[in-house]
This record gives structure tokens, sequence and C-alpha cells, in this order.
């Protein structure tokens, strides 16, 4: 959580210093300080009440996507800013969006982890239940969570519009394995998909919605889930009639913030710990972060997520997902070093001690170089 910290402090082109950055780092140095002020877990009283706090942070409404979608969205100008660069290494704007896109996929990625341990954690030490590992699920039908997405999905979509379309899943024929003994079964963490599978319908039903509401009786077409199970993969595929995806887009719908439907205001207060007063926690669209974060909850645990759009007529995502339970977290170097390879404080040695400087660009290092020394200097 303490580098988590660092991240934020350090993002590029002004966000370290945006008022919704701000505001997501005094509610993480909040819950440190909670955490690291218990006394050391000695007893199961003690483990009780450690379990009791991460439960209680989980609980509160986590905002922190809204809010960087926010800072992000008003941190454009800043990105097109030639003046914003690293005084040692100057970049195009292209180096700059993709060092903006790389520096939030770390933050993501590093807080699925967090989430996950914590869910994990909770759960293990609390609920025992046949098939299951903490969030970790064996053997359950992703068809029954696919109907849940789509249920959630309809829910939103009915709130926005007043009508939604239907949501047809469908099993994929295999010729040379019967249904009735085929293994419709899979090892996974359902949150995860359930995730996934809610930011993609919800994008299916409003364009579906709002290319077809005008029509002659409200004929929507329906969006069809298919479902198919490989030999190791298990794969996904939610079509739509919504009328498609410019080509010139379809590259720029994996942005942060990039969305084309009106960005939900946001209004904060003084209080470092309070939440925003006019915020829904959960939209239709406009804060422009569900298709990258539903990559990178697919990429974590080795999956997969593609789009394919016909401009004109619809679009389809492709998921695919690790069905056999095997699969390890891919994370990046920055996210995968230890504390013991990284020290959370800002300090000599803070970029180079470790693998994460392999991984970065000349001038994405030069930048966070800078954005260090300048919080030492603080």
């Amino acid at each position: 959580m303490a580098q988590r910290i660092v991240e934020l402090q350090t993002l590029p082109f002004g966000l370290n210093h945006s008022p919704h950055i701000l505001k997501v780092i005094g509610w993480y140095s909040s819950f440190v300080d909670t955490i690291t002020s218990m006394p050391r877990v000695s007893s199961v009283d003690d483990e009780d009440r450690f379990t009791s706090t991460i439960d209680a942070q989980l609980q509160t409404p986590s905002l922190v996507t809204a809010m960087l979608s926010a800072a992000v969205s008003q941190s454009a100008a800043s990105i097109n800013d030639p003046s914003t660069d690293s005084r040692r290494q100057p970049a195009t704007r292209t180096q700059r969006v993709d060092f903006m896109q790389k520096a939030l996929d770390r933050f993501f990625t590093a807080r699925i982890g967090l989430r996950f341990l914590m869910e994990h954690h909770v759960r293990i030490s609390r609920v025992q239940e046949e098939n299951w590992s903490g969030i970790i699920q064996a053997n359950f039908n992703p068809a029954d969570v696919v109907r849940h997405a789509a249920e959630d999905a309809r829910h939103l979509c009915e709130d926005e519009y007043g009508i939604a379309p239907e949501v047809e899943v469908r099993m994929a024929d295999v010729e040379d394995e019967p249904s009735a003994t085929r293994n419709n079964r899979l090892t996974y963490v359902p949150s995860h998909m359930h995730y996934i599978c809610t930011e993609l319908l919800k994008n299916a039903m409003r364009a579906t919605t709002t290319r077809h509401r005008r029509a002659p009786g409200h004929n929507l077409p329906p969006i069809v889930v298919t479902i198919a199970f490989g030999k190791d993969t298990l794969g996904v595929r939610i079509s739509d009639e919504g009328g498609g995806i410019a080509l010139a887009e379809t590259n720029r719908v994996w942005r942060y913030a990039y969305t084309t439907a009106p960005v939900p205001l946001i209004e904060l207060d003084g209080s470092a710990d309070a939440p925003p007063q006019t915020l829904r926690r959960s939209a239709l669209a406009g804060y422009g972060m569900g298709l990258p974060l539903s990559r990178l909850y697919s990429q974590y645990l080795g999956g997969r997520l593609d789009l394919r759009s016909l401009e004109g007529h619809g679009t389809d995502c492709f998921l695919h997902l690790p069905r056999l339970g095997a699969a390890c977290e891919t994370l990046p170097a920055v996210v995968r070093a230890s504390p013991a390879e990284r020290d959370s404080t800002p300090g000599p040695g803070g970029l180079s001690s470790y693998s994460m400087k392999a991984e970065l660009s000349e001038y994405e290092y030069a930048v966070l170089s800078e954005k260090l020394a300048e919080i030492r200097h603080d």
C-alpha cells in the first residue's frame, strides 16, 4: 500500500498534484496509518481484529477508479504540453501517452493484486465452503457468472435509458463431445470474471440501446454471449449490434479515461478521508476505465481480452481465461518486486536497485527519477 502511495506521488504531467489524486493518497495514507498502528498479531483475537480492519476497508465503497479517471481526464492538456517533460529527456506526445498508460497499468495491476490478497485473507479466515479456497472457486459454471453480470448491467442500463436489450447465453457446440458429458466447469476467481463481463456487457448494452431505442416498438437486438471450452482455456464472446467502433478509434478504447459518454461530475470536499459528494459508485458509462481495467483483470492470471469491431454493425469482445486453476500471476517487474528489493520510501537507489530499471525507457526513467527527487526535497 505504501508503494502505491509513492506511485501516485510520482505520476507525471502534474497528475500527482491533482486534487483527485491527493484525495486517493489521503485515503491510502489513512489506511496505512491504521494498519501500522495495530499491534503485531500474536493471538487469535489479534488476528480477528486485523481481519476485521481489512474487511472494513474492503466494504467501504471504492471510488479510486473514478477519482483517477477524473484526474486523467483533466490532465489531457498537460499530456499535450511539452513543458511538462523531464528536463533531461524531452518526449513526443506518443511517448507521453505511452508513459501515462504504463504508469496506470502498473498502479492498477498492483491494486488488483493487493485487493486479491486482502479479499482472499478475509474469506479464507471466515468462510469455509466446498469448492472454495478463499476467493478462488473450483468447478463453477461460468454461464452463471455471465448471467449475474448481465443482470447487473441490465439494471444500470434501465436506470439510464428505461430499457435494456436481452442477453442470450449460449454454449458452443463441440461435435466430438456430447453436451451431457462435457466438463463445463472452470477453476478461477469468479469476482474477476464477473467484473470483466459486467463491464463488457455495459458497453454492449449502451451501444445497442442508443442505436436502436428509436426503432419502432423499441425492438432492441439481443446481445449474444457464446461460451466455449477449450482444452486449457475458457472462451467468452460477447456480440452486439450497437453500430461498432470506427477503425481509427479501436486502439484508443484501451486508453484510460477515454469515453464517448458524458463524464460524471465529481465534487470534492476538504477532508482527506471523506468520499466525494456527487458521484454514483456504479454508472453505465462515463469514466473510461472499464475496458483497460478489464484487460488488466484478464491478464492478471494469464488470460486475454481482445476486441473486434465492424463499423456500421456491431462489436465482438473475446475473453480468454485459463480454465485449469494452475495459472500464476502475470506481473511486471515493477509490481513483482518485493519491499526488500525496493524501499517504499523514495530515496537513493529507489529505481535502480532492482529489475524495474530494465522495464523503463530512458524517458520514463528520467521522469520518475525527477519525481522521486522532488518528493525527497519536499
